[in-house]
């Protein structure tokens, strides 16, 4: 074998693995899609938006890598971090701290959990059996339990910025309140 055929072997095999782990990632995503939004969205980004490409050198290729490698790391661990603080039993609670926060890029403080244990309880609270199945009516109920999430948060020191410019943690909370709403029964 001559060296520029050991070259492009290693190249193509690196841009094989990456293909790889670009389909484990992607399996990753649709695991928690819709699901565990601020997940959904480190898995999304880790790799900086960059996909493998039969173009890449080998340079490319352990950039990618690397890159890969410190967001699956980040995100393995940072459940590891929620089983340790007893939330693996009720991950929900987990997700809703890291809706508040805003990212996975956080250790769980005290506050934190408590706030999203309160958030959690209030919403199942406020969470009517029966409601009409209008825009309108959702966006009602979402501002009203919005107003009670900033309150609590209040309560606990948690920065939660929902009044003026849209933010991560607004949108988190609303994509997952009008997930719950749409699962109430319709009162029509």
């Amino acid at each position: 074998m001559y060296l520029d055929e050991a070259l492009k072997t290693m190249r193509m095999g690196l841009i094989s693995q990456c293909m790889m782990l670009e389909t484990v990632r992607d399996k990753e995503i649709d695991k928690v899609a819709g699901e565990y939004l601020p997940m959904q969205d480190h898995l999304a980004e880790c790799t900086w938006a960059q996909g493998p490409n039969l173009t890449w050198d080998v340079k490319e290729c352990l950039d990618y890598l690397r890159k890969l490698h410190e967001g699956l790391t980040q995100a393995f661990e940072h459940g590891q971090l929620a089983a340790r603080k007893g939330l693996a039993w009720n991950f929900e609670v987990a997700i809703i701290a890291d809706m508040l926060w805003g990212s996975i890029y956080n250790d769980y403080p005290d506050n934190l959990l408590g706030c999203a244990k309160e958030v959690k309880d209030v919403i199942e609270e406020m969470t009517p059996k029966k409601a009409k199945k209008d825009k309108e009516s959702r966006l009602e109920w979402q501002r009203m339990v919005m107003k009670e999430i900033a309150k609590i948060c209040d309560k606990y020191d948690v920065d939660f910025p929902i009044y003026g410019n849209w933010t991560i943690q607004e949108g988190y909370m609303m994509s997952w309140l009008k997930s719950i709403y749409e699962k109430i029964n319709s009162t029509e």
